[in-house]
């Protein structure tokens, strides 16, 4: 009987592979590095992006929502048994309790997505063996709570799309792309748009990409407070949403806090003109753009006089964005954040 061990299996463990930028850069990775090793798992509950996974030979895809914590415990124990090395990659903070249940030969990784600003508390118990952080605005946080990480940015598939628009002032049509939750700033900006001084306009329109818990509260206060200048069109989850992307002037990013903003790299790398809300990790995407495009998503005047400025020095953010397509390639291309976590797990192999 041949009891011999198989030598290495690396485990990715995210709480579920439904639409999100978490979700969509652990598909990134397992789909980069699984011609390298013979044997993945990803430990999740299903959706959109496990569906794709589940194609892939010899990655294998469990059902978390059958588990609970002790039946993840005994599947890590079952794959210890049959694997002489396992690395336990982790991408939500509460899983990071599982390098506990591993010995000195065996490693955990964690890649923080995020930066959670009311969780602090967790960090003074649970450190990873050894992290990644998505941006510096994520690394900054992390050495507060004395974590050592290793940035490595969020990669980005990059179209051969460039953007190309005639403008037209007069009607113009302005894009909103991301989850519709409280922390990605939609509220506000549906505010500030709805509160604008219109006259020098025929038309505004602002569309909306995207669902979201709160979908269903936003339409209702758009509703509310229409007017018969403003178009507010909510298109919902759309698979390519720049498909479409040289039918609008402006994106607007107005995000309270993002981690790392995927949305803003990807429009960044096709020329599209961008402004946003003036926090650490949009500065950081979208490094090649002025101040004069940064607003304060708490005051409307803010937003609105950064609305006003973009379209009144539209061709100057144009030129801007061109000259920043080759730095967002290079950056966040998927390409490079392949070849980075790989060399890790080569590294710890």
């Amino acid at each position: 009987m041949n009891n011999r061990k198989k030598e290495l299996a690396i485990i990715h463990v995210v709480n579920h592979m439904d639409y999100g930028g978490c979700q969509k850069i652990v598909y990134n990775i397992i789909n980069g590095i699984y011609n390298n090793f013979n044997d993945i798992f990803l430990l999740s509950r299903p959706g959109h992006y496990s569906d794709m996974i589940k194609v892939i030979d010899n990655v294998e895809f469990i059902d978390r929502s059958e588990f609970n914590f002790i039946k993840i415990i005994k599947f890590l124990f079952q794959l210890k048994r049959e694997y002489s090395k396992i690395i336990v990659h982790t991408h939500n903070r509460n899983d990071i309790l599982l390098k506990f249940f591993l010995n000195k030969k065996h490693v955990h990784l964690h890649t923080f997505h995020s930066a959670y600003l009311d969780k602090n508390y967790i960090y003074k118990f649970l450190k990873p063996q050894y992290s990644f952080s998505i941006s510096s605005t994520v690394k900054k946080y992390l050495e507060k709570h004395n974590i050592k990480s290793t940035i490595i940015y969020n990669g980005i598939e990059i179209k051969d799309v460039k953007y190309r628009r005639e403008f037209n002032y007069t009607s113009p049509k302005l894009l909103y792309v991301g989850r519709i939750s409280k922390e990605k700033g939609l509220r506000e900006l549906l505010e500030a748009v709805l509160s604008m001084n219109l006259k020098p306009f025929k038309k505004f329109t602002l569309d909306i990409i995207g669902n979201g818990d709160l979908i269903d509260d936003y339409k209702e206060y758009a509703k509310r407070n229409s007017n018969n200048k403003t178009s507010l069109n909510f298109l919902g989850f759309k698979s390519d949403p720049w498909e479409r992307i040289n039918e609008y002037d402006l994106l607007v990013i107005p995000s309270h806090f993002e981690g790392f903003c995927l949305v803003g790299a990807e429009a960044a790398s096709m020329g599209v003109p961008i402004i946003a809300n003036d926090i650490l990790a949009l500065r950081e995407v979208l490094d090649f753009l002025p101040n004069e495009c940064f607003f304060d998503i708490k005051k409307n005047d803010s937003v609105q006089q950064t609305i006003d400025y973009a379209l009144n020095h539209r061709a100057l953010i144009c030129d801007l964005s061109n000259k920043g397509i080759d730095n967002a390639t290079r950056k966040f291309s998927n390409k490079n954040m392949i070849k980075q976590y790989l060399k890790f797990y080569e590294f710890f192999r």
